[in-house]
């Protein structure tokens, strides 16, 4: 493998032609004995031995930067989605589906405790958005927030919405587990972490979650007996549907729902309900004792054959 400067050079091209590991060793190859006037010409115009690409690297609409990799895995061909693109009033620089923000608020309200129906509990909410119209795909009240409890959310925001191409979340324990990040990458979803201590990162989503602590659960609060969390689930969704998605947003100027519809389903990635069950499935790694028992969660289950 090349070293230094020829090093971030190879790697930027494997990247850009998603090159297999057979390919790439033949990069390294002909790149150590190519001279650097080649080297250039290839990084430049592509070419052996580079496979060809299907469309140029990237396609302009108006301001906005297209990447051929993100329009092929729409179901429409390129050209189609940039003359949609084009004709919107003013132009998409950015788009639906572009760019999700997931983040867990710090409990404020209390809700009667399930195993204890005498005490209350504090819950907080799990909420995913999509960057640019705002509009909250995901929004649910939990006890405990897990890696477990993040993946059903997102689950069932993409089975409905689709799949984002990034999802923004922060360096959490429920956001940097293994079963997210394989998911994540088996549906096509780059994962990106906020920079550590950095507390304006998810400013987008925090605001939203204020609407909610002083809409909802303030008025809540002074309900004299408390609710359950089920009950406390559906207030949030009819807040969510019936005014805040509904409300012109003082950034964007139009509302989240309008925002976000106005991007047409078949421009969106979906997958079945059967592949996002097996995709969403969770994996981890356990130790199996001699006598074949796997001990996971606190439990001893028999291995496959025992």
């Amino acid at each position: 493998m090349p070293r230094g400067n020829d090093q971030t050079r190879v790697l930027a091209l494997v990247k850009r032609y998603y090159l297999t590991k057979d390919q790439t060793a033949h990069l390294i190859d002909w790149w150590q004995n190519a001279t650097e006037e080649e080297r250039r010409q290839l990084e430049e115009k592509g070419g052996f031995p580079l496979p060809p690409p299907v469309r140029s690297n990237t396609v302009y609409v108006d301001q906005g930067r297209y990447t051929a990799e993100l329009l092929q895995r729409s179901t429409s061909s390129i050209d189609q989605l940039t003359v949609f693109l084009n004709q919107q009033h003013p132009p998409f620089r950015w788009w639906p589906q572009w760019l999700w923000l997931a983040d867990t608020k710090g409990p404020n309200l209390y809700v009667v405790d399930p195993d204890h129906s005498n005490r209350t509990r504090l819950a907080k909410p799990i909420v995913f958005i999509d960057d640019y119209a705002r509009f909250v795909v995901a929004a649910w009240y939990v006890f405990e927030d897990n890696e477990l409890l993040v993946m059903h959310l997102f689950k069932g925001a993409v089975d409905t919405y689709g799949i984002p191409d990034s999802l923004y979340v922060d360096r959490g324990a429920p956001y940097m587990g293994k079963s997210l990040k394989r998911a994540a990458t088996l549906l096509g979803c780059k994962i990106i972490h906020t920079r550590p201590r950095d507390c304006s990162a998810k400013g987008k989503v925090e605001r939203i979650m204020r609407s909610f602590y002083e809409r909802l659960e303030t008025e809540l609060a002074l309900i004299q007996s408390p609710l359950t969390i089920e009950q406390a689930n559906v207030y949030l969704a009819a807040l969510i549907s019936q005014d805040y998605h509904k409300r012109v947003h003082s950034e964007t100027n139009q509302t989240p729902i309008d925002r976000f519809f106005q991007f047409p389903a078949h421009y969106r990635r979906f997958v079945s309900t059967e592949a996002l069950t097996m995709i969403f499935l969770p994996c981890t790694r356990s130790k199996v004792s001699k006598t074949g028992l796997i001990h996971l969660n606190k439990q001893a289950v028999p291995g496959a054959g025992c």
